[in-house]
């Protein structure tokens, strides 16, 4: 009996889908080597390369802007779904003494400038991370990233800080020309008298809005009807209109995660007005400033709270201690 022979598969008869699925768990310097290979490996692998773009240092921001972003490459703007921008523009101080951080001008030097000219070409962009260092930034930068806009933005992260009213004014702006968001969080070290300032004015609406981070004020300052999860810096001065507020922008019978950072005064106020404005809350996770000394005292507290919670299956509660120099 004659036996079959089967040739080898080649990859090449795999369908494009599959390549370009298997050419994703590549690292970045593999996938930029195939693309080389041949024309049709470079068509395969040029979107994914473009896909998520992860900038860390000054000088690969500026090559990024440049050779991606320019007016003949204007194809390339339009596969990036992603982009990471974590800078560290400082270096360390030539005194030997000395453990601070020095900033360097020519680290930024333009930077503002590719910022509003270069990265709203970046008309599919879904995912931006704002990573920067020293704080606070270069005014020009800060005013510079707060004016971008982008349509279909869903996920941004953004931790850099701001202390002066115009700040405040360009992130509301910011804010409102995104209501795709999905998932928004920021630092939380703002200064929280400008969002104050700003809520007897306006709220901002965002209807998709679903995991939201950052600090208990910006949280009053919008308005959504569809939270899931957030993590909020609370005060006790606050703490109850904050809870109440995020009461109303969630579904009573969808499952609820919270994570709340504040001092010890408010860690048996913060079960509390959780469990009677979000008792379908699924999980809670509570970080609290303070010494240990009372925390069985705290602890069991809260323990005549837990049975108003429909879905509790998960608490945590972590102690910060501070140490006295």
């Amino acid at each position: 009996m004659r036996k079959k022979h089967f040739k080898p598969l080649h990859i090449l008869r795999l369908p494009t889908e599959l390549i370009a699925e298997t050419i994703t768990h590549l690292s970045q310097r593999d996938l930029t080597r195939l693309c080389l290979v041949s024309k049709l490996f470079r068509d395969i692998g040029t979107p994914v390369l473009y896909r998520a773009v992860e900038l860390r240092a000054p000088e690969s921001a500026r090559c990024f802007y440049n050779a991606v972003l320019d007016s003949n490459s204007s194809s390339f703007a339009g596969l990036v779904r992603s982009l990471t921008l974590q800078l560290d523009l400082r270096s360390w101080s030539s005194d030997s003494s000395s453990d601070s951080y020095i900033v360097i001008p020519r680290a930024w030097e333009g930077l503002d400038e590719m910022i509003t000219k270069k990265l709203n070409v970046l008309v599919n962009l879904g995912h931006l991370s704002l990573l920067l260092s020293p704080h606070p930034l270069p005014e020009s930068v800060r005013l510079a990233l707060l004016a971008l806009s982008f349509p279909q933005l869903k996920i941004c992260h953004m931790n850099f800080e701001f202390y002066e009213e115009q700040g405040t004014r360009l992130m509301y702006s910011f804010l409102k020309r995104h209501p795709t968001l999905r998932h928004f969080s920021m630092s939380a070290n703002e200064n929280e008298g400008y969002f104050e300032q700003r809520l007897a004015s306006t709220r901002i609406a965002m209807p998709n809005l679903r995991i939201l981070r950052g600090p208990a004020s910006l949280l009053r300052a919008i308005t959504s009807n569809d939270l899931r999860a957030v993590n909020l810096a609370l005060s006790e001065s606050d703490l109850e209109a904050t809870i109440s507020a995020l009461g109303a922008m969630t579904q009573a019978a969808m499952p609820f995660i919270l994570c709340c950072h504040g001092s010890e005064n408010c860690f048996t106020q913060t079960v509390d007005s959780v469990s009677r404005h979000l008792p379908q809350t699924r999980s809670l996770r509570i970080r609290r400033d303070g010494s240990l000394s009372a925390m069985d005292t705290k602890c069991a507290e809260i323990v005549k709270y837990l049975p108003r919670f429909t879905g509790l299956i998960f608490l945590s509660i972590v102690c910060t201690m501070r140490r006295n120099h």
